[in-house]
């Protein structure tokens, strides 16, 4: 009977340690930190458009550092920022701890300060369920009915699973995304990130770009306008 006492207290005591966890980064990655707290940041390659981010960074895991620079045309690309106050870095690898190394890692800042961390590393859900404990998943699904050169049907399930963990911090999120999706040809497709953010300061990045690309389109409307001005 002691033994039984002894191990539901364990269990009480592990469960506790995982409801009071508050997660606010990574490793040396923590939500706040500057610009020159991370040394691999010091001397990065330039990323001028979203055609460069998939040519060099997409799914990069070597050792190179690039930096999204400011380009307030692209209006349709999350990977270059549009806001003066805004810094994008990906890397390709960086290591957190003595025996945990991450890969393809994107890195937000604003105003010197990091909002939000995205990996890519297929690790990185085992990681921080090891650390904080089970979080809570919605799995949602789609069939698509295909058919192939012979006239014969068959259905493939699309399969999204979002699994967020309680960072006890009203400000911050955290969440795992699994998506797996047939396009029209019937090809599989996949992806798949974790992601810790300050959804303060994301919500006021989202704004700034939205009054760029408002500012761009109402630019090129005037102008479109300034060539039919006498017709």
């Amino acid at each position: 009977m002691k033994k039984v006492s002894m191990v539901l207290l364990f269990a009480l005591i592990t469960m506790s340690s995982f409801s009071q966890a508050k997660i606010n980064g990574f490793g040396r990655l923590q939500l706040g930190i500057s610009v020159n707290d991370v040394p691999e940041l010091s001397n990065p390659k330039f990323l001028k458009s979203s055609d460069e981010y998939f040519d060099k960074v997409y799914e990069n895991t070597s050792d190179d550092v690039y930096e999204a620079k400011l380009d307030t045309l692209n209006l349709n690309s999350s990977f270059i920022t549009t806001t003066i106050k805004e810094r994008i870095f990906h890397i390709g690898q960086i290591k957190l701890t003595d025996n945990i190394t991450l890969k393809d890692v994107t890195l937000k800042f604003y105003n010197d300060k990091l909002y939000s961390i995205q990996v890519k590393d297929d690790k990185i859900d085992e990681l921080i369920t090891t650390k904080y404990g089970e979080g809570k998943a919605v799995t949602e699904t789609k069939d698509h009915t295909f058919q192939n050169g012979y006239g014969a049907k068959f259905v493939k399930t699309d399969l999204k699973k979002e699994i967020t963990w309680n960072t006890n911090d009203p400000q911050v999120s955290c969440y795992y995304i699994t998506n797996f999706w047939y396009n029209d040809n019937g090809k599989l497709l996949h992806y798949e990130y974790a992601s810790l953010n300050n959804k303060t300061i994301e919500n006021i990045v989202d704004n700034e770009t939205k009054m760029v690309k408002f500012r761009i389109n109402k630019r090129e409307e005037d102008k479109k306008k300034s060539l039919v001005s006498g017709f």
